[in-house]
C-alpha cells in the first residue's frame, strides 16, 4: 500500500507552497537559475585639478550575480553629452569581485577656461537583473593654468617707496604678491607699493584663478524682530530655526560652487540686557544641501556644523561668523541653514532686530522656548514658519590654478643730498580752527649732513598764503627732525577744506620728488560743529546767554582721560533750562535733561555721569518751550587712570594726584594680588605686615611693586599739569614717573638734563644709556616708572600735554 505525506514550507516572501512526494519516488528534479547582476560604484579618475590634459577614466566593477562573466560585460562613459567611449572588459569577473577599469582611450581635459566635465558611466550586461545600479555620474572641474606674469622692475631713490607691476594684467586673474619664496602674503591686486627702502629689495609675484567673493542673499528692508524665526531672538532663553537658500538665488547673484566661509546677518537694533546679560550661549550654525523647494513641517537632520561660539553678543552692522568649518557647496543643491542657542532657563535678554525679506513662500521654520534645550531636532516642539528670511552675506572661495613665482625687484639709488618732507603732524582736521601751529616731519635720506636750508608752506583758502623759515639744526644722514614753523596758519570760519603744502629748498637736493607733502585740512560750519571751547573739566565755570526762544548755545569739553562722578550742570541759571550732552552731532544725545530739582533746587538741569570714558563731548544749552536768558555751565568730575600691573616686579607711576594720596588708597584695590611696594628711597609698604613706611605717593617718583597675579589699578583725582610740577632728582639712583598722559620719546624729554643723565631703566630691564647712544626704551609711556642714575642732582620739568611729539 502506498502512502501518501503532506509537507508545507514557509518562503521568505511569505507564499506557502504544498505537493505530494511518494515516500518511493528517487527521481527528485534539483534546478536553480543563473543570476546576472553587474554594478558601477564609483568614477575614480579623472578629479579636479589644474593644467589637466589628457587624463585616464577610472570606474569600478563589481559582480553583484551568481554566475562568472567573461567577456559580455561592456562599460562605457561620455563627458558633457559627447559620443560614448564604449569597451569590452575582457578579463573574467567572478561572483562577488570587484574591478578597477581603466577605459583605454583617455577623456581630452585641456581648457583654456575653467570648465566642468559632467561625467557619465554605465554597464550593458545582457540578462541584468538589477539596472538601476548600472549608471553613474561625476562632475570633474579642469582648472585653467595662467601664463606666468611678467615682472617690472622699478628703480627708486634711497627712503622711497617703489610701485611694483606686472605686465600684461588679466582682468580675471588675481595677483597675490610675497616677501619671499615660501614667505608671507603681503598684499593682492596688480601693483603693490612697498614700504619705504633702504636697499635694493626683491619680492615675488603670482597670478591665480582661485578668488573670494561676496554675495547678499536677500535685499528686504523688513525689520525682523519676533523671537519666532529670529536667529537672534533672546526674548527666550533658547532659539533654534531653519531657513531655505535655493540654488537658483546664488546662481544669480553671481556664485559658483565654492567654500562657504563665513556668514553674516545684518543687526539694525542688537540686543539691550535685561536679565543675566545680553549674549547667546552655545551660539552654532549648521548648513547642508538639500531638495526641498519649499519647507515643510520636517526638521531637516544631518546638517554640517560649520561655526560655534560658546558666547555671541550682536553687535550694529553685519554680525560675520566666520567659520570654523567652510561649507563645500555643489553649485547645484539648495542649502538648508540653520541657526541655534542654548542659554539654560534664565538667561534671556531682548530680541535683537534683523533686515529681513518677504520671499512670497515658506522659507523657513524654527521653535523657542525657556525650558531646558539643546540644539538639534526639536522633536515634540511646535514649530512656527515663516516666509521671512534674514538677509545674509556669503562668503565663498572658489579654487582656482596658480602660476610659478615671479620674481619683481625694487632697485635702491643713492644721493649725496635729498631731504623729504615725510609727515605733516599737524594741524589735522578738527571741528573747529583758527589759528593753528604748522609741524612737520623732515629727514635726511642723503650721504651727507645737511643744515640751514628753507622750509615753506603754502595755504590755498581761496588766496595764497606763503611763509618760509629757514631749518638751520644740522640732520645727519638717516635721520628725522620736527620742525614746527613761528608763523601759524590762519583757517577763516567761513571755508570748509583747505589745502596745506610744505616743501623744503636745498639747494643741492638730487631728488625733487619727495621735496613736497600736502594735506586736505576739513572743517565744517553749523551751530553743533562749532562749539565755544569750555576747556578741560573742572575748568572755572562760565556764563553765557540765549537771546530768543530756540536759540541753542553750545559747548564743548574734553576728557582727556577716563573720569568719574562727572557732572555737567546748569545750576543758578536765571530760566527754565534743557541740556544734552553728544558726541557726533548727526547722533542721539548720549545724555539730556529736563530739570534737575534735586541737584539744583531750582528748574535749571544738571547730568550726572558716573563713569565718562576719554574723548570729546559737545554740551548743547537751551530752554524748555519758549525759555531762554542767562545760564551758568560748570563741569566737574574725578579723573581716572587705568595702569596695569604685571604679574612679579614692576615700576609704575601716574599722572594723576590722587584724591587720597596715601600709598594704602592708592593701592587698596589691588592689595589682594601684591607683595610689596617701594619708594626711590627704598622705603616699603608691605600691607601683610602693617608696614607703611612711605605714606603719600609723591607727584612725578615712580614706585617699585611686586604682584603675585597681574591686576589693574585705578588711581582717581586731578590731572597733574607736567610744565608745572618740578622734580627734584638726586645724584646716583631714584625712581622717577611719568606725568604726561601721551607717549614720548625718552631722548627728547630728558635733552634738557641729558648731560647729568647716566642710564636709565624701565620695568622690563630695557635701557637708555646716552653715553652709547644704547636707546632700547624708545618711548616713556603713561602708568610706567623709571629707575635713573644722574651723575648730580638736577631740577626737571616735563614738557605740557599740549606739546606734540613724534614717537619711536
Amino acid at each position: 500500500m502506498k502512502k501518501i505525506v503532506s509537507v508545507f514550507f514557509i518562503l521568505s516572501c511569505f507564499s506557502i507552497v504544498a505537493f505530494n512526494v511518494k515516500t518511493s519516488d528517487n527521481n527528485l528534479i534539483n534546478q536553480s537559475t543563473q543570476q546576472y547582476d553587474a554594478a558601477l560604484l564609483q568614477i575614480i579618475s579623472p578629479v579636479n585639478g589644474c593644467d589637466l590634459g589628457l587624463e585616464d577614466v577610472s570606474v569600478i566593477v563589481v559582480n553583484l550575480g551568481d554566475t562568472m562573466l567573461a567577456g559580455s560585460l561592456t562599460v562605457s562613459y561620455s563627458a558633457n553629452s559627447a559620443s560614448p567611449v564604449i569597451e569590452t572588459i575582457g578579463i573574467p569577473l567572478f561572483p562577488g569581485d570587484t574591478f578597477v577599469y581603466t577605459f583605454s582611450q583617455p577623456l581630452n581635459m585641456v581648457v583654456n577656461v575653467d570648465t566642468v566635465f559632467e561625467l557619465i558611466a554605465w554597464l550593458d550586461l545582457t540578462g541584468d537583473i538589477n539596472q538601476t545600479n548600472d549608471t553613474i555620474t561625476k562632475a570633474v572641474i579642469s582648472y585653467f593654468k595662467p601664463s606666468d606674469p611678467l615682472s617690472v622692475n622699478q628703480t627708486v631713490w634711497f627712503g622711497n617707496s617703489a610701485n611694483l607691476t606686472v605686465s600684461p594684467i588679466d582682468s580675471n586673474l588675481n595677483y597675490n604678491w610675497y616677501d619671499s619664496i615660501g614667505g608671507n602674503l603681503i598684499n593682492t591686486g596688480t601693483v603693490y607699493e612697498t614700504p619705504v627702502l633702504t636697499d635694493t629689495t626683491s619680492y615675488f609675484v603670482l597670478a591665480t584663478s582661485s578668488s573670494f567673493s561676496t554675495i547678499i542673499v536677500g535685499s528686504g528692508t523688513y525689520s525682523l524682530g519676533t523671537t519666532s524665526n529670529n536667529p537672534y531672538g533672546q526674548f527666550y532663553t533658547s532659539n533654534n530655526s531653519q531657513f531655505l537658500i535655493k540654488a537658483e538665488e546664488l546662481i544669480a547673484a553671481g556664485c559658483t560652487a565654492g567654500s562657504i566661509t563665513s556668514l553674516a546677518l545684518d543687526v539694525t537694533t542688537p540686543t539691550s540686557a535685561t536679565n543675566n546679560g545680553d549674549n547667546m550661549d552655545n551660539f552654532s550654525i549648521k548648513i547642508g544641501h538639500t531638495t526641498i523647494s519649499e519647507i515643510d513641517t520636517n526638521w531637516i537632520t544631518g546638517l554640517t556644523e560649520v561655526f560655534f561660539a560658546p558666547q555671541w553678543p550682536t553687535v550694529a552692522g553685519w554680525n560675520v561668523h566666520e567659520f570654523q568649518n567652510p561649507f563645500q557647496w555643489d553649485g547645484v543643491s539648495n542649502l538648508m541653514v540653520e541657526f541655534c542657542f542654548s542659554n539654560g532657563t534664565s538667561n534671556y535678554s531682548s530680541n535683537a532686530i534683523l533686515r529681513a525679506t518677504d520671499v512670497g513662500f515658506q522659507v523657513g521654520h524654527g521653535i523657542y522656548t525657556d525650558a531646558v534645550y539643546t540644539c538639534g531636532d526639536p522633536g515634540a516642539f511646535p514649530k512656527t514658519a515663516t516666509t521671512k528670511r534674514p538677509n545674509m552675506k556669503l562668503q565663498i572661495f572658489h579654487p582656482g590654478c596658480s602660476t610659478n613665482l615671479v620674481e619683481v625687484t625694487a632697485n635702491v639709488k643713492y644721493a649725496d643730498y635729498d631731504v623729504a618732507v615725510v609727515e605733516i603732524i599737524s594741524p589735522v582736521t578738527a571741528e573747529y580752527l583758527e589759528y593753528e601751529p604748522v609741524t612737520v616731519a623732515i629727514v635726511n635720506l642723503g650721504n651727507f649732513a645737511i643744515d640751514n636750508f628753507p622750509v615753506s608752506y603754502t595755504e590755498a583758502i581761496g588766496w595764497p598764503i606763503f611763509s618760509q623759515e629757514i631749518f638751520s639744526d644740522t640732520i645727519n644722514p638717516g635721520d628725522t627732525a620736527i620742525f614746527s614753523f613761528n608763523i601759524p596758519a590762519y583757517f577763516p570760519s567761513g571755508e570748509t577744506s583747505y589745502n596745506l603744502c610744505v616743501f623744503t629748498g636745498l639747494a643741492a637736493d638730487e631728488n625733487s620728488s619727495n621735496d613736497t607733502l600736502c594735506a586736505t585740512i576739513w572743517q565744517t560750519g553749523g551751530p553743533c560743529l562749532w562749539p565755544t571751547q569750555y576747556g578741560p573739566i573742572n575748568n572755572q565755570p562760565v556764563s553765557g546767554v540765549t537771546t530768543s526762544a530756540g536759540d541753542q548755545e553750545w559747548w564743548k569739553f574734553t576728557a582727556t582721560t577716563d573720569y568719574e562722578n562727572v557732572s555737567v550742570s546748569l545750576c543758578g541759571s536765571t530760566f527754565d533750562t534743557k541740556l544734552a550732552i553728544y558726541t557726533d552731532c548727526s547722533e542721539a544725545p548720549l545724555w539730556n535733561n529736563d530739570d534737575n530739582y534735586a541737584a539744583c533746587s531750582s528748574s535749571a538741569s544738571q547730568i550726572d555721569i558716573s563713569n565718562l570714558p576719554a574723548g570729546t563731548y559737545k554740551v548743547k544749552v537751551f530752554g524748555y518751550s519758549s525759555y531762554f536768558g542767562n545760564y551758568f555751565l560748570s563741569i566737574t568730575g574725578t579723573a581716572v587712570q587705568t595702569i596695569n600691573l604685571p604679574a612679579l616686579w614692576s615700576i609704575f607711576s601716574t599722572y594723576i594726584d590722587p584724591t587720597s594720596p596715601n600709598i594704602s588708597d592708592v593701592l587698596s584695590e589691588v592689595q589682594p594680588n601684591m607683595i610689596i611696594a617701594k619708594d626711590g628711597l627704598g622705603q616699603p609698604y608691605w600691607p601683610q605686615y602693617g608696614v607703611n613706611l612711605i605714606g603719600n605717593l609723591t607727584p612725578g617718583w615712580g614706585y617699585q611693586i611686586k604682584m603675585t597675579n597681574a591686576d589693574t589699578l585705578l588711581v582717581e583725582g586731578n590731572i597733574i599739569q607736567p610744565d608745572t610740577l618740578t622734580i627734584q632728582l638726586p645724584a646716583q639712583w631714584s625712581m622717577l614717573g611719568y606725568v604726561r598722559m601721551s607717549p614720548a620719546p625718552i631722548d627728547q624729554i630728558l635733552l634738557p638734563i641729558i648731560n647729568n643723565v647716566s642710564i636709565v631703566k624701565n620695568g622690563n630691564g630695557q635701557v637708555y644709556w646716552p653715553a652709547y647712544s644704547v636707546n632700547l626704551i624708545g618711548n616713556m609711556q603713561p602708568g610706567q616708572g623709571y629707575q635713573i642714575k644722574m651723575t648730580s642732582p638736577q631740577s626737571f620739568t616735563y614738557p605740557a600735554n599740549s606739546v606734540i611729539f613724534s614717537t619711536n
